[in-house]
């Protein structure tokens, strides 16, 4: 739990010692994970990284990697989206006839099951790729080796029992959450939905050309399939990561401010509440690979 006062009187005193204990904490899990995952090694050499919407699992495979290097072991990362079938008729579909693209059925689950089980034989596997644009999968693939290595999987179904089958019970699992909010006293200002919510916003604004209000008009619709699809792999995970920086809320502040300008929905207006006390920040203080440059870019 954290108190908007401390925020903002860590802000105008000290921003860059709240920017770097922000970062701190966040590393020490992920050098925490990189050791579980090492030890567990010796069981699997199979790794799942789960999470919702813009919880930061991006750049927390990235820093996994980077972590078990160090401890010189490597580390392959693979996306469940490169898995996704091609779209046609008969895709998973919502009832008002949409694409439903949260559903695990969207997934090649017979050759996933088959180049886990392979990787965990220690053979080498060729891995599909996506193609977004054209919604079909690419001529190409990836190669991964059998170098003895971790395969870390990572999306929003990793932990979800209807793709990864018995893997779970063997697997390394690990969840990734925003699990910080904020307090004002004895009211909640920033909910820690909000935060992943600003985050998405900010980052599709900047870097996917996709407009806040199309943003919001999905996230009913996005927090639906995590209900259903995501958050009960929270209990099987080994290790919960808690993504949340303190100093966040007022990097954001002026970006979500400048992103929402002239945007009419009610979620629009309860975000320039929850962010609207808090001391503005600027991301001169954050490292080049924090976890929050995902979202907002090196600028």
């Amino acid at each position: 739990m954290y108190f908007l006062k401390d925020i903002n009187s860590d802000a105008l005193t000290d921003p860059a010692s709240l920017c770097a204990r922000s970062e701190a904490h966040y590393t020490r899990q992920i050098d925490e994970v990189a050791a579980g995952i090492a030890e567990h090694m010796a069981k699997s050499r199979v790794a799942l990284l789960c999470g919702p919407s813009s919880s930061g699992k991006t750049t927390t495979a990235r820093r996994i990697t980077e972590a078990l290097a160090k401890r010189g072991i490597s580390c392959h990362v693979i996306s469940l989206d490169d898995y996704y079938m091609d779209v046609d008729e008969n895709y998973p579909k919502n009832p008002d006839g949409s694409y439903d693209f949260e559903s695990p059925y969207c997934l090649d689950i017979p050759l996933l099951t088959k180049h886990i089980h392979a990787i965990e034989q220690g053979l080498p596997v060729d891995i599909p790729r996506f193609d977004f644009m054209s919604r079909r999968r690419d001529a190409k693939t990836t190669h991964i080796p059998a170098d003895g290595g971790v395969v870390l999987y990572e999306g929003i179904h990793a932990l979800n029992a209807t793709v990864m089958g018995d893997e779970i019970e063997r697997a390394y699992g690990i969840y990734i959450r925003v699990g910080g909010e904020v307090w004002h006293e004895d009211l909640l200002q920033l909910p820690k939905n909000y935060v992943r919510l600003c985050r998405r916003i900010v980052r599709d604004s900047l870097f996917r050309n996709t407009d806040p209000a199309a943003t919001l008009a999905m996230w009913n619709s996005v927090r639906a399939g995590e209900h259903k699809y995501i958050l009960p792999g929270r209990a099987l995970a080994d290790y919960r990561i808690d993504s949340f920086h303190p100093c966040e809320p007022g990097l954001f502040r002026p970006l979500i401010s400048e992103v929402l300008e002239g945007v009419d929905h009610p979620l629009a207006d309860a975000l320039r509440r929850a962010y609207a006390p808090f001391v503005n920040l600027t991301a001169e203080h954050l490292s080049a690979d924090c976890l929050l440059r995902e979202f907002i870019g090196n600028n």
